[in-house]
């Protein structure tokens, strides 16, 4: 349910003042779109998008008192998940390298670890169901999972939240021309990579190196 401009003010001041109700009333509201939102920026890691999507709200807790009220809730809500979702895929990248490097120790020749697309699962209920379904859902976000993050965090916001670019700028803090450059490439690299899931190909090295050309900001 989304709350009047009014009922919103009052929901924050009673976060402002502690009250654990409030707070439980925010998840509610928020709980589904977060975690939609933190697992498709984290390529379907289910474990790591439950963790992330529990530390966005530790954070908005503790930082309600921030919350200058200059956007909608949600907004502010949103900029702290991408921030957070930024931070786990630093550290995720960071954990790759370790790994790689120690199997580079082991075996000779850089044998890759992980492929480009990781692994969907199968039927898991509640919002992740967003990625199962037919055949035509898994290749699309098997494809989105193949982006850079940076890029497929912009074509998450616009194409899969639907938001407009006034409000992505907000949440991203981007400017509003490298918004829509990275939502071209995003989309142009989307494509290449959905048809070659769909013609067998599996994999979409190519098509995600595309997206590193982007010109200046």
């Amino acid at each position: 349910m989304n709350l009047t401009p009014d009922e919103e003010r009052a929901l924050v001041v009673r976060l402002r003042r502690g009250d654990g109700r409030a707070f439980n009333e925010l998840v509610r509201q928020h709980q589904s779109t977060v975690y939609t939102l933190v697992l498709r920026l984290l390529s379907n890691r289910r474990e790591d998008a439950l963790d992330v999507s529990q530390e966005v709200f530790v954070t908005v807790f503790r930082a309600i008192a921030d919350f200058r009220g200059d956007s909608r809730l949600s907004t502010w809500i949103h900029r702290i998940a991408v921030n957070h979702c930024r931070n786990r895929i630093k550290y995720l990248g960071r954990r790759q390298e370790r790994r790689h490097d120690a199997f580079e120790e082991k075996h000779e020749g850089g044998v890759p670890l992980v492929g480009v697309v990781p692994p969907l699962r199968g039927e898991v209920p509640g919002p992740e169901q967003v990625y199962e379904g037919n055949e035509a859902e898994r290749f699309v976000a098997a494809a989105l999972d193949a982006l850079d993050p940076e890029h497929r965090e912009i074509v998450v916001l616009r194409e899969l939240e639907g938001l407009p670019y006034e409000e992505i700028v907000e949440i991203t803090g981007l400017k509003i021309g490298t918004v829509k450059s990275r939502l071209f490439r995003g989309r142009a690299a989307l494509e290449s990579a959905y048809l070659a899931f769909r013609e067998g190909k599996g994999s979409t090295r190519n098509a995600g190196d595309r997206t590193k050309g982007e010109g200046p900001r």
